[in-house]
Order: structure tokens, then C-alpha cells, then sequence
């Protein structure tokens, strides 16, 4: 089946599922409730196996694209605390203007969200925003060589757009902030930039080195979906306790950083 029509029959049960989680906030028959959970499971059940080929197929492209480039760039082992919420790769190849060695720099990242198995059930979450630092050594980032110079929407996947802008110094420790586009969203929609072209690096000498890692603020981590507390919990301990789980993934995950990625050029 195509990436496509995976997607069509993810949404399908999505769909049904939020169909019957509707239905179960309005049913107070236990027996019809009982029923109605174990509908949703199957739609939950069926929707993680249909994310987990979408997900396949996406790494499967994002190898593909990384074969297509080449160049003379040694990595160092990069450090991905949650792939499955964020996965990005920097990439470049040699180029020389005027005599000058330089290198293009391409950015591959993939945002989706994590479902993590807690307590008697489960909590799924996102981010908000993030930030992209590159920290570089015998090497410079002018301004006028950076493929978001302002803030601007990209879009990702058709109708999906990331606001990203500048931030950081502007030559040595340059950056990105990525953020939802849409006031009324508080959570970075999932989809994927791949190997865009993003910026010209200007190496001073060498070996320069390269490092980028993604950061995510505390209050920038959102929690999509829990299930693991009682209906009848009131709003203040509820809140209490999702601030709690928050700082646990942000010690579990996020702390110092989300992602490193970083390579030697020689």
C-alpha cells in the first residue's frame, strides 16, 4: 500500500475513533461504555500500525535521499534521545566560489509525536516549538548564506507549515526557531523537511567542525493525549499532575537537548 493511502486509512480510524470516543462521553450504560472502549482500542491499535509503515516508508526516503549526496564530511556518533519525536540529520557536500572551500549544508528533520506507556495507561506527546542551534569551529555562517534569513512559513507536507526564524549569533552560532504557524494550534504539527538545502557554510580552515543540536524548553513540551487518569479527577490535580509528567520527560528526554548531530571536515 502507498504512503498516500496509508495516510487515507490512518485517518479513517481516526476518524471512527473520535466518532466513538463521542459516543462514550455521552453513554453512561456500563455495558455499552465497555464496548465502546474496546472499539476505540482496536482504532488506536489499528492507527499505531498504520504510523509504524508511514514511519518505515519515511525512513526508507530519508536513506534514499542521503545516498544521493556525497560528500568528504567524517560524522561523529550522533545522540538522538527520542527518534520517535524528532529525527534530524545534517548532511553537506563541497563546493568551491572563487577559490574558496565551502560546503552546503542540508537539513533533514522528521517531527512526530510519542506514545509512551505510563502508569495503567498512556500519555502521547509533542512540542511546541524548538530550536536549531549550529555551533561551529574554523568555519562561518554569514547571514546572506542562510536559506530562512526572515520569518517565514514552510510547508510540510501540502497543507502543514512550520513558522521558522533566525536566532543566535550571527556568523559562529547560528539558529533556527521552529514554531506552529497557527495561533489557535499549541503543538507542532508532525511531518517532514527533507534534505533541504539550508544554508552555505564558509570554511576558515581546516578541519572545521560542525555541531548541531535541537533544543526544546520545558514549557515548549505538550502532552496530545493521556489516558491514564480517572475521568472524575478535578481540573487542579489533573493539571498538577500532567505539569509532573512534563518535567519527567523533560529530565527523560529533552535535557540538555533533544538531538545532537555533529562531523568533522577535513
Amino acid at each position: 500500500m502507498s504512503k498516500e493511502n496509508l495516510k487515507k486509512a490512518k485517518k479513517s480510524w481516526e476518524e471512527k475513533r473520535g466518532y466513538l470516543e463521542y459516543e462514550l462521553s455521552i453513554d453512561s450504560d456500563p455495558t455499552t461504555r465497555f464496548g465502546l472502549k474496546k472499539k476505540i482500542e482496536e482504532c488506536e491499535a489499528k492507527s499505531r500500525r498504520l504510523e509504524e509503515k508511514i514511519r518505515n516508508i519515511k525512513i526508507i526516503e530519508l536513506q534514499a535521499a542521503s545516498n544521493s549526496i556525497q560528500a568528504n564530511l567524517q560524522p561523529v556518533s550522533p545522540d538522538h534521545k527520542c527518534p520517535d519525536c524528532l529525527f534530524f540529520k545534517i548532511e553537506g557536500t563541497e563546493i568551491t566560489d572563487n577559490g574558496l572551500s565551502n560546503i552546503n549544508l542540508y537539513l533533514t528533520i522528521n517531527l512526530n509525536h510519542k506514545k509512551l506507556e505510563i502508569l495503567d495507561g498512556s500519555v502521547t506527546f509533542g512540542i511546541k516549538a524548538g530550536e536549531l542551534k549550529l555551533f561551529l569551529k574554523n568555519c562561518l555562517l554569514p547571514f546572506q548564506n542562510r536559506r530562512v534569513k526572515n520569518p517565514v512559513l514552510i510547508s510540510i507536507n501540502g497543507d502543514i507549515y512550520w513558522e521558522i526564524s533566525n536566532i543566535g549569533d550571527e556568523e559562529n552560532q547560528p539558529g533556527w526557531r521552529f514554531q506552529t504557524s497557527d495561533e489557535t494550534e499549541n503543538i507542532l504539527k508532525r511531518g517532514s523537511i527533507i534534505q533541504e538545502q539550508w544554508a552555505k557554510i564558509q570554511v576558515t580552515n581546516k578541519p572545521c567542525h560542525i555541531k548541531g543540536v535541537f533544543e526544546v524548553f520545558k514549557e515548549d513540551i505538550a502532552l496530545v493525549k493521556s489516558n491514564f487518569l480517572p475521568d472524575d479527577i478535578n481540573d487542579n490535580k489533573r493539571a498538577l499532575i500532567e505539569t509532573q509528567i512534563i518535567s519527567y520527560l523533560y529530565k527523560e528526554y529533552f535535557n540538555p537537548y533533544l538531538s545532537r548531530v555533529e562531523f568533522n571536515y577535513d
